[in-house]
């Protein structure tokens, strides 16, 4: 479990200070901050996502030092009740992490849904949702686009297994459009990459409940949560895959932060130069 500690060890972006880039009487100031503003929110969101999966192994870690060889039937259901309440708590924190919402311009951040659980169903049956643009237009009319934010679903099948559907654009087109500020605006794109995986282990059926079958079940699933990042040959789920996507986003959000400040740092050098 260290490599996992060390693989949400990020340190945040340091803000950059405003008034000493621009003068009292240029707009740049607030248009770029709410950029900068957004950015930051947007990065916080996945980290946390992130974080939260790395709570989720920490928990199921502690939870397996329960099973033993002896376990009563009702020793193994009050384990498999532990675990479901670890799912959902799961569910929970990632949800607080991505419905943000900017006061600035009370604009919805990012487009993320838990939807409910339906028989025989998975997430890919589930409606995609489109990402989400932060696109800058300057003074001239000129739209640029600063990064495509990826949508997320989380859905919890029947059998309690977790899957994602995170959603990104193939291609970008901007024909045409005109903004008269800075703000978030839904993908309108045809053509999307949606990234869908297996989050957890499905659990076995006994009748009509889903639960561990025995304590040698039990014990599989929970290696296999515990050595996502070690273990090539699990199969049971994607954990792995969907901590590299997560990393991929963080990464591409850390990005356009640079390239805005790069940009702020030439706009003012041009101003001064004028």
């Amino acid at each position: 479990m260290s490599s996992s500690n060390c693989d949400c060890n990020y340190d945040y972006l340091k803000p950059i200070t405003y008034d000493d880039l621009f003068d009292e009487t240029s707009k740049k100031c607030t248009d770029y901050e709410l950029i900068i503003a957004k950015l930051t929110e947007a990065r916080s969101s996945f980290f946390l996502f992130q974080a939260s999966i790395f709570n989720f192994i920490n928990d199921c870690t502690r939870l397996k030092q329960k099973v033993r060889e002896d376990l009563s039937g009702n020793d193994l259901l009050s384990i498999t009740y532990e675990y479901k309440v670890l799912l959902n708590n799961l569910i929970a924190e990632i949800a607080l992490a991505m419905r943000k919402k900017m006061k600035q311009d009370n604009s919805i951040l990012l487009n993320f849904e838990v939807p409910t659980t339906i028989t025989n169903k998975t997430v890919e049956d589930i409606q995609t949702l489109w990402p989400t643009n932060i696109v800058y237009s300057d003074i001239a009319g000129v739209d640029t686009l600063i990064i495509s934010l990826p949508s997320v679903i989380i859905y919890l099948r029947e059998n309690f297994q977790l899957q994602v559907k995170i959603t990104t654009p193939k291609g970008l087109s901007y024909t045409n459009l005109t903004f008269d500020n800075t703000y978030i605006k839904s993908h309108n794109s045809k053509a999307n990459d949606n990234f869908i995986k297996n989050m957890t282990p499905e659990l076995s059926v006994s009748g009509t409940i889903y639960g561990f079958k025995d304590t040698e079940n039990a014990n599989d699933i929970f290696d296999d949560l515990i050595n996502y990042h070690c273990d090539d040959s699990i199969f049971t789920h994607n954990l792995k895959e969907v901590i590299e996507r997560l990393n991929g986003i963080m990464l591409s959000i850390e990005n356009a932060h640079r390239s805005i400040i790069q940009k702020i740092k030439t706009e003012k050098i041009n101003e001064t130069i004028c």
